[in-house]
């Protein structure tokens, strides 16, 4: 079973699954209004997002790890030919907010591994 990890501020741990962020903000692979999670392969990846996309001072608060074990039958693997060809762009694409949208609401799988 894979591993995947989520970091977030202390504060947040309680509702740090609950997808309400994204849902309210949208990310790169939602449109607002769906919720999502979003976790990382590695506790390494997990830190260079938060460092990549958190406020400066924000990196002063307490944080925390989540690590989450994951059935291989619950983790859909998508080639990177399958996505939209903008999806690295930087702020993200609309599509790949109508790619990760769909699959959301599709819901064949408890997560998207890209």
């Amino acid at each position: 079973m894979p591993l995947f990890y989520r970091i977030v501020q202390e504060h947040w741990a309680a509702t740090a699954l609950d997808g309400e962020g994204a849902r309210l903000y949208g990310g790169r692979w939602n449109s607002p209004g769906v919720a999502a999670v979003y976790l990382a392969e590695s506790r390494a990846l997990a830190a260079l997002e938060i460092l990549v996309h958190a406020p400066r001072e924000a990196l002063r608060l307490n944080w925390i790890v989540i690590e989450l074990e994951v059935p291989d039958s619950l983790v859909e693997k998508v080639s990177p030919t399958k996505l939209p060809p903008e999806w690295r762009l930087q702020p993200s694409s609309r599509q790949a907010q109508i790619f990760g949208t769909r699959w959301l609401r599709d819901y064949q799988n408890l997560s998207l591994l890209l």
